[in-house]
């Protein structure tokens, strides 16, 4: 697993490295973005055997399936008793 971040970080570094060699010098870069994707990378191949990039769908659809239901669960009706069943069909309509 340590090989596998190892691998990660060095690859997150060259992309950073040739964006300094493109602008020819020093860059500011924001790396909240790249830290997500190192975090999804490292994931992706130490469970899944394959690269985020790869299964940069499921990673989107998981995150969109999150706010999807955060929105949903903020209703004071999702808590009532059958309405969650029809949120939840929201959610997966969502998805269809």
């Amino acid at each position: 697993m340590v090989g596998t971040m190892v691998i990660v970080a060095e690859s997150m570094m060259e992309t950073w490295e040739q964006k300094i060699k493109d602008r020819k010098g020093s860059i500011e870069i924001e790396v909240t973005e790249d830290m997500r994707i190192i975090t999804a990378d490292t994931i992706s191949r130490t469970a899944f055997g394959s690269s985020y990039k790869k299964g940069q769908q499921v990673f989107e659809g998981i995150d969109k399936l999150r706010s999807t239901f955060v929105e949903a669960s903020n209703n004071p009706l999702f808590w009532m008793s059958g309405y969650r069943f029809a949120s939840l069909l929201i959610i997966v309509e969502t998805f269809a």
